[in-house]
């Protein structure tokens, strides 16, 4: 505990000495908690309430996930907090680059430059680091992330795009995903 602070005042009778509190807030201020509490409520009225027009509800086969994710989507907007872990943690995974390591003695220069190129426009969203902080953010946020892998005819993987979190889901035995957009 802080020792608190003595002051003295000069008044017209004098000097007297004041003894000023130092008041040390840790945590969320009152104002801030009921805030949350507010906030929680309304995310879990959004989680709970049942919607005729659940856009997942014929697909019998695709596992239900624990939480909803356009709740946990919503959290994200709803708390500048979370917004902003979510946000570092994304950084922190994307931002520091990458680099390529070969495995062979003597790499080809035309395979290295050929990569490079690639990750640098692997994407009409961007390059690669935009995509993985994409990816990463929706990890973070919904607690899973998706990234498309588009093929030529060839079978050689010419771009990479992020898919929303929250409109992926699994199927409940086969290694098959399902993305819907919009209603």
């Amino acid at each position: 505990m802080m020792e608190p602070k003595v002051e003295t005042r000069h008044t017209k009778g004098g000097q007297e000495q004041v003894k000023q509190e130092i008041r040390v807030v840790v945590g969320p201020t009152r104002r801030a908690r009921s805030r949350f509490r507010e906030v929680e409520k309304q995310a879990k009225a959004v989680s709970r309430k049942p919607s005729g027009k659940d856009k997942w509800a014929a697909h019998t086969q695709l596992a239900q996930p624990l939480w909803n994710p356009e709740s946990l989507a919503w959290w994200v907007e709803a708390s500048t907090w979370h917004w902003s872990c979510c946000d570092q943690k994304a950084q922190d995974v994307a931002g520091l680059g990458w680099s390529l390591r070969p495995k062979t003695e003597k790499p080809s220069e035309k395979n290295k430059e050929r990569v490079e190129a690639f990750f640098d426009h692997c994407s009409p969203e961007g390059p690669f680091r935009d995509v993985l902080y994409n990816a990463q953010f929706d990890f973070e946020a919904i607690g899973w992330l998706a990234i498309e892998i588009a093929r030529n005819q060839k079978g050689e993987v010419t771009e990479l795009w992020h898919v929303p979190a929250h409109e992926v889901r699994v199927h409940k035995d086969l290694p098959i995903y399902c993305q819907m957009q919009g209603g």
